[in-house]
């Protein structure tokens, strides 16, 4: 088993932190150095969802019954947040309220990979929600998760039918959808050199 590390900054994924990552990561605006734009749609999971494992919200933005539209206008541009863990100090693949709604999720319609915007760390947070941990080491800036590469592998296999399931829904064409696909395996280190 091949290991393989993902590095995090400390407390992203949850959402006030996710607004700073966000914006340190937006381009500037075109003629004015002092505003950003950031580009996305920040998609928030509640803690009486996590904890009631609620799937209506989700599928109401990402089921297979949203219309091509709505579904263009999430492609690649979500960034995957939880509220309501604010105080807590533990990242998010460490609170098991967590852990259980997004393997929930992931085992009922896992739609992450097609959404997910690959610029910031949030879909990393989802899928180190998804898979069995070997060591954390903590450092001041970055946290670096130690897990088992074949694991994240097979999360993106049990995820590519609904990911290409959407890319068809969303009449996204199919040199794009590849492209994307093949983006997705580099942002989780899982493509082959």
């Amino acid at each position: 088993m091949k290991n393989h590390i993902i590095s995090i900054p400390p407390g992203s994924g949850k959402r006030a932190n996710t607004y700073i990552e966000i914006f340190n990561n937006a381009p500037t605006c075109p003629g004015n150095q002092n505003i950003r734009q950031a580009r996305g749609i920040l998609y928030a999971s509640k803690s009486a969802e996590i904890q009631n494992l609620d799937t209506k919200k989700f599928l109401y933005c990402f089921g297979p019954q949203v219309s091509r539209p709505c579904l263009l206008s999430r492609f690649k541009s979500v960034y995957w947040v939880v509220t309501g863990y604010e105080s807590d100090q533990s990242e998010l693949f460490e609170i098991e309220a967590v852990r259980r709604y997004y393997s929930y999720l992931q085992s009922y319609w896992p739609a992450w990979f097609f959404g997910a915007d690959l610029e910031s760390t949030c879909l990393l947070q989802v899928v180190l929600c998804l898979v069995p941990i070997r060591t954390v080491h903590r450092g001041a800036e970055t946290i670096r998760v130690e897990v088992n590469r074949q694991d994240i592998q097979k999360i993106f296999e049990n995820s590519s039918g609904v990911t290409r399931f959407l890319l068809q829904r969303a009449g996204i064409a199919k040199r794009e959808k590849e492209d994307h696909l093949q983006a997705v395996k580099t942002y989780l280190g899982i493509s082959e050199p």
